[in-house]
């Protein structure tokens, strides 16, 4: 079982986390044209899934982003909970929240298609707080199917 991860805690401050770190992480970010992940225990890990629908060998690559990383703060976890139907919460979480999971960590885990190939969403560490989001967004006392998905 994987723990939940306060990811609104690293927001804006993600590249120094405990879990990029090349020792006792997953390993820092990615280096040269390809952002390729050189250090930590999947240095220079080769890929089969990706670019996109491919199957193309490729290095594992990372390539944070700081910016992205912003997106995954409390103040847009509250602007998805503050969504009146799941459809609108679920389009919050994909520019936002669960997005800015994949986008703040670059390379391999931007990539839709291949993101699984990624060692942190095999770790489910980031789906964590999309589950955290939902389940507590989903809390509604007496509320029927149709009045959560607003259908």
């Amino acid at each position: 079982m994987v723990s939940w991860w306060d990811e609104t805690r690293d927001a804006g401050n993600f590249m120094n986390l405990p879990a990029l770190d090349p020792e006792t992480g997953l390993g820092g970010n990615g280096t040269g044209p390809d952002n390729c992940v050189t250090d930590g225990p999947f240095a220079n890990s080769t890929l089969d899934i990706g670019p996109g629908q491919t199957l193309t060998d490729h290095f594992l690559s990372r390539k944070v982003n700081e910016i992205n990383s912003t997106l995954g703060n409390e103040t847009y976890v509250q602007e998805c909970h503050d969504r009146s139907t799941y459809l609108d919460f679920w389009e919050s979480t994909g520019f936002t929240t669960h997005g800015a999971g994949h986008s703040r960590v670059g390379g391999v885990m931007e990539d839709i298609d291949a993101s699984p190939g990624g060692p942190s969403a095999q770790g489910g560490t980031g789906e964590t707080t999309l589950d955290y989001i939902m389940t507590t967004y989903g809390i509604r006392p007496n509320g029927t199917v149709k009045e959560v998905m607003g259908i």
